[in-house]
């Protein structure tokens, strides 16, 4: 997953549980990217829980090096931690250190590996917005199409769902009730499914919430939608929570490649911390499928995220409590 900070002119590309096969493929694809992008100042490759020595690591990278163009070369970076591992190179970059020191403290806190998302959950994804809103069925095609899975994935998916999916005539589908296992999954594998970077305030103060919120509100960035506890307040006018902890935003990127430059613009004294450490008040998911499923809001202001994508925030937040509410009554609406 690339995440691309324009303003400092750094592209970050993050992988778990690499092997080597996964460190010449994506360093692969950061030269391909340096190569059609001069203004980018440093592409970092970020190796989390990497299944590699770093005697292994060290060769791949050299052997990779040794054929590229040494004005893409000088540009590139590599950052790998693991049970027994760190390797920063080139060395003596602060940034890359400190990077390090992030991911580190990632793979510590997560000692078990993270399996593959499976394709029926985003299925369920897109299913599920789509009978929270009363949106109505969809088609296969189009089913498959927005989440970003083959036609033959597509019904593997809708066969596993399917004592909660109503199939029409038309071959036509939609949820019908909770697949109450399937949503459990999703809930625990929710940061497989979403790239999540996170910001705290580094000059020492916090910046409130409700002002980076009116901020972003007239900055208006693309691909970006309100989630968390704003998006929650859109779906339900009867949300039960005052203020904003945190300002949790969606971000759109189909390609693979986040955009991260309106965080500068935002704050410039916003900078990436762990998604679990304290005192975050930014957070940005990376929504991966084609479809972003943003709801546009009638005000003209920045579209909120769908609803699953906020009960997510909400669950990530630790707001389990207003997160089944607000779930239940999205339900109820939706069946009366």
């Amino acid at each position: 997953m690339h995440f691309e900070q324009r303003g400092g002119g750094r592209v970050l590309d993050v992988v778990h549980q690499a092997g080597a096969r996964d460190l010449r493929a994506h360093l692969a694809r950061l030269a391909v990217y340096l190569s059609k992008n001069a203004r980018v100042r440093q592409a970092c490759l970020l190796l989390e829980a990497a299944r590699l020595t770093e005697a292994r690591l060290r060769q791949e990278w050299a052997d990779l090096l040794a054929i590229l163009q040494p004005e893409v070369t000088s540009r590139l970076a590599l950052v790998a931690v693991g049970d027994e591992l760190e390797v920063v190179v080139p060395g003596a970059d602060a940034h890359l250190e400190a990077l390090a020191a992030l991911a580190r403290a990632a793979v510590t806190a997560t000692a078990t590996v993270t399996p593959p998302v499976p394709k029926h959950l985003l299925i369920l994804q897109v299913l599920m917005s789509r009978w929270l809103v009363g949106q109505g069925p969809i088609s296969r095609g189009e089913l498959g199409a927005q989440a970003g899975a083959t036609y033959p994935t597509t019904s593997r998916a809708l066969k596993r769902l399917q004592r909660d999916v109503h199939a029409r005539s038309d071959r036509s589908v939609e949820l019908v009730g909770l697949p109450e296992r399937a949503w459990s999954e999703l809930l625990a594998l929710s940061h497989s499914l979403r790239g999540t970077v996170a910001y705290r305030d580094a000059s020492g103060g916090r910046t409130p919430p409700p002002d980076l919120l009116r901020r972003l509100q007239r900055l208006k960035p693309p691909q970006v939608a309100l989630g968390g506890v704003v998006g929650a307040h859109h779906w339900d006018p009867l949300f039960d929570l005052q203020g904003l902890p945190r300002l949790d935003l969606s971000l759109h990127a189909p390609d693979g490649v986040a955009d991260l430059g309106f965080v500068e613009r935002l704050d410039p004294a916003l900078e990436p911390t762990s998604p679990d450490a304290p005192g975050s008040v930014l957070v940005v998911h990376a929504v991966r499928r084609p479809a972003s499923l943003f709801a546009e809001d009638p005000a003209g202001g920045l579209p909120f995220a769908d609803p699953v994508e906020v009960l997510l925030d909400l669950h990530e937040l630790r707001l389990h409590e207003q997160a089944g509410a607000l779930l239940d009554r999205m339900m109820r609406r939706n069946a009366a």
